[in-house]
């Protein structure tokens, strides 16, 4: 059996370790996390925005074939990315796709908003040609090639897609 040492807190550490759970209970006291007042009335910390105000109007296809396969049980994914660099954050929604174990009943697609910054959104997939077009299952968002523009990569059950942002 192996001993182990304690490890003893050096005096500078303790009381960073003590200010940071000190910090911790105030800010969660502050949100109301921690309240003295059990009987107190919380606030909702959101609110939900009707697709006709948002412009949003994307819907998942859950892929629920009869077999229930692997790549079914993966949710779908999506990303917060400011694909035109405004300073605004844009939304990729990805959805699944016609794939070898499935047929969806109507055509499916991926879905890119462009932030309006007013607190709606324009699709903007068919002009930035980011559709995908497969059975999608992940999205990251990065300066792949160091250009300064935010770059899509679209994980899917077959073939996965890299959609380099070429700026316009």
């Amino acid at each position: 059996m192996r001993k182990e040492k304690l490890r003893v807190l050096k005096p500078s550490r303790l009381a960073l370790a003590l200010f940071g759970s000190t910090a911790l209970i105030l800010v969660f006291h502050s949100f109301g996390f921690v309240s003295g007042n059990e009987d107190a009335q919380r606030e909702a910390f959101f609110e939900e925005i009707p697709p006709w105000k948002s412009g949003i109007r994307w819907t998942h296809d859950n892929a629920m074939s009869e077999q229930r396969y692997l790549p079914e049980t993966v949710g779908a994914g999506c990303a917060f990315l400011d694909y035109d660099s405004d300073g605004l954050t844009d939304i990729y929604l990805v959805n699944s796709g016609q794939c070898d174990f499935y047929q969806p009943g109507s055509l499916t697609r991926n879905a890119l908003y462009r932030n309006n910054g007013d607190g709606s959104f324009t699709d903007v997939t068919t002009s930035a040609g980011v559709a995908g077009g497969n059975f999608g299952m992940g999205v990251a968002a990065a300066d792949y090639d160091n250009d300064g523009d935010q770059d899509i990569y679209v994980t899917a059950y077959g073939r996965s897609i890299l959609y380099a942002n070429n700026g316009d």
